[in-house]
């Protein structure tokens, strides 16, 4: 038995529920989907647009939110959470092992449901592309910003 998150049966229970809790009747295999990013309420309007540029979006069931400890260790642990309140997650992101894109220095966030016309999902994909964040181990944070480099930290 290892200590490794990705073999521990429990962690594996636990994901695929959480998948199965947020996503409801259109979970189906991830299969050749880039990642899965997890929105918050401040960002859930980019699903469409983040769903037609090859990601799984999952955004949080009426009622439920990551303000509370439990469901940040159901739903975050190996995934990456895009929030524009940063600041709020940023203390448990090393501990249960989750990435952040933050998008607090975007003035807005583009509404428009396809890739194609979304400059913002167009800004995180590429991102996501250029800094290999897909492959990189979570406990980091990016900061996308409108003109000029994003911020990467590695977190600790």
């Amino acid at each position: 038995m290892t200590d490794e998150p990705h073999h521990d049966p429990d962690a594996i229970i636990r994901r695929v529920l959480s998948l199965l809790l947020v996503t409801g009747t259109e979970y189906v295999r991830r299969g050749s989907r880039r990642c899965v990013l997890v929105l918050d309420d401040s960002t859930a309007v980019l699903k469409a647009a983040l769903k037609d540029a090859n990601f799984w979006p999952i955004t949080l069931p009426k009622g439920m939110n990551l303000a509370d400890f439990e469901t940040r260790d159901l739903l975050l642990p190996g995934h990456i959470l895009v929030t524009m309140r940063t600041a709020d997650y940023l203390d448990h992101a090393p501990v249960l092992d989750y990435a952040i894109i933050g998008l607090d220095a975007l003035p807005t966030l583009a509404t428009t449901e396809t890739y194609v016309g979304n400059a913002t999902v167009q800004m995180l994909s590429n991102a996501v592309t250029r800094h290999h964040l897909v492959s990189t181990p979570p406990a980091w944070v990016i900061m996308l910003v409108e003109a000029g480099e994003h911020v990467f930290e590695r977190l600790e």
